[in-house]
């Protein structure tokens, strides 16, 4: 055989010294050559950038500390990411809560985000590897939950006024997307969920911990320059908003107390008081927050275990309002709400008052033709300071998610939202039959989602959204898997009363007659 590039191997070994033992066909040889090189480019580009990269994040690292993590967590995802993507995502949900406010807040670019954003995008990276490997994990119908607004959304860039900060939140959100997704791929079975869930609550366990040393220090959120209320004496723990941290430990105590009641029967002692002791924390947290709409939804998970799980969670609830009304600071924010409802000049509306003239001013001030599809993603921020009165020369968010919707994507991106919400209601329902308490859980958390973004900004607090979707994608994934197989799920299906399973007499009366 030719020694040329052709056939090396045998010329090689017939002369007994030791060499390469591959083989290059003529007809692909000049391709992996170029191959070689291209790579060989590519690498020395990187290692340039890398350098280049350095030098300059050095001298940020001198203004920021949070700047010197920049380049290890890029270096750790990207080797994370051949080594074990499953790994690499649990890492990312252990670390993005706690260290929020220190590492993410911290490290970031004017107009460009810093390692949130690089997190964002890991994210989507990770779960479009995981549905590429098996794209039949997830159903079509769990695809069609979230298809029409995550169009609208993108569909809405193309006539958004501020198109860069629009596409950072619009990847943003679909980064929670993709987590609801991702969590289908970690769940196969009533004790894969629980590990799911577990995880969960040991991410909040730095959260509560930099929570109670926030507390103890009095370093409150501070004043976040709003005209309706001072946020005075609000906590945040290692949010940048009250209302974050407030939303966060109402899932995290929907959660918990799922699992309480899920394991109390297999479960040991140190496990339950461990449960127990983290909701009275948590409930102590949430009153610390002062965020009054996640005081109702606090009250209406428990309220919903009260009436269908335990009747005692309604004495328990009636006595917790008891004292929670005991305490003076608790006592004037509910109060609070009765006081500054009347426009007048110099005088000073509380925070529900404020958004409803907010909203009014946005709506009326909103033309016809952009009723159909809005005026374009991230355009509420930016004609704030155009239609608003009370704006001050600064730009406001809405405040509510359906009323942003309906402006930024009109009356289509008010049914996708609102189709997202209501479909998942409905399949949630199919839990009913499996796991009562479970049920209540999902169902209730889609429910408080839904009723609270009527008066917040639900899509900005990002964190938050993470851990919610990832949360009600594991749920939805058991649900699907019991319903295939109960067996192979781990929960045999609960009995049902026998008025319940009595087909109504009207069902009677239209059943169709076998033939015999």
């Amino acid at each position: 055989m030719s020694p040329g590039l052709g056939g090396w191997r045998t010329g090689w070994l017939r002369r007994g010294r030791p060499g390469p033992v591959f083989t290059w066909r003529r007809d692909r040889s000049w391709a992996r050559v170029a191959a070689w090189a291209l790579g060989a480019v590519v690498l020395v580009f990187f290692c340039l950038f890398l350098g280049l990269f350095s030098v300059q994040l050095g001298d940020l690292a001198d203004q920021r500390l949070a700047f010197a993590f920049l380049l290890p967590m890029f270096l750790a995802i990207v080797f994370l990411l051949f080594i074990s993507p499953r790994g690499l995502l649990v890492g990312i949900l252990l670390i993005r809560a706690g260290t929020n406010q220190v590492l993410f807040e911290g490290a970031q670019f004017a107009g460009m985000g810093g390692l949130g954003g690089m997190l964002n995008l890991a994210v989507i990276v990770l779960t479009l590897a995981f549905v590429a490997q098996d794209p039949k994990r997830v159903p079509r119908p769990v695809w069609m939950v979230w298809v029409p607004f995550v169009v609208m959304q993108f569909g809405g860039l193309i006539h958004s006024p501020d198109l860069m900060p629009s596409v950072r939140n619009a990847l943003a959100n679909l980064s929670s997307t993709m987590l609801f997704i991702a969590a289908f791929y970690f769940v196969d079975d009533l004790k894969s969920l629980h590990r799911m869930l577990k995880l969960l609550v040991w991410c909040a366990v730095p959260v509560v911990g930099v929570g109670i040393w926030t507390v103890a220090t009095g370093q409150t959120a501070g004043a976040l320059d709003d005209p309706t209320s001072s946020s005075a004496g609000r906590y945040a723990g290692p949010f940048n908003h009250p209302n974050i941290m407030a939303f966060y430990l109402v899932l995290m105590i929907g959660v918990v107390l799922y699992l309480w009641k899920a394991t109390q029967a297999t479960s040991q002692l140190l496990t339950r008081m461990f449960h127990v002791s983290f909701m009275l924390v948590m409930f102590g947290l949430l009153l610390a927050t002062k965020t009054r709409s996640a005081w109702v939804a606090a009250f209406m998970m428990v309220a919903m275990y009260g009436v269908f799980v335990e009747r005692r969670f309604l004495v328990y609830l009636v006595l917790a309002m008891v004292a929670a009304m005991a305490v003076p600071e608790v006592r004037e924010r509910v109060l609070a709400l009765g006081e500054g409802n009347e426009v007048v000049q110099y005088a000073r509306l509380n925070s529900f008052a404020w958004r409803k003239v907010l909203w009014e001013s946005a709506l009326t001030w909103m033309g016809k033709a952009q009723y159909l599809a809005g005026y374009g993603y991230g355009s509420f921020m930016k004609l704030s300071t155009i239609f608003f009165p009370l704006a001050g020369g600064r730009e406001w968010g809405a405040h509510s998610v359906l009323v942003q919707a309906f402006f930024e994507l009109g009356v289509l991106g008010l049914l996708a939202w609102t189709w997202l919400y209501g479909r998942l209601f409905m399949m949630f329902s199919g839990l009913w039959r499996c796991s009562r308490p479970l049920a209540i859980t999902a169902m209730g958390q889609v429910a408080m989602y839904y009723v609270v973004s009527a008066s917040d900004n639900m899509l900005g607090y990002l964190v938050f959204n993470w851990y919610y979707w990832f949360a009600l994608g594991a749920m939805l994934r058991f649900m699907l898997v019991w319903q295939a197989d109960p067996v192979r799920a781990g929960q045999p299906v609960q009995p049902v009363a026998a008025a319940v399973r009595r087909r109504p007499v009207l069902l009677q009366a239209w059943r169709p007659v076998r033939p015999r």
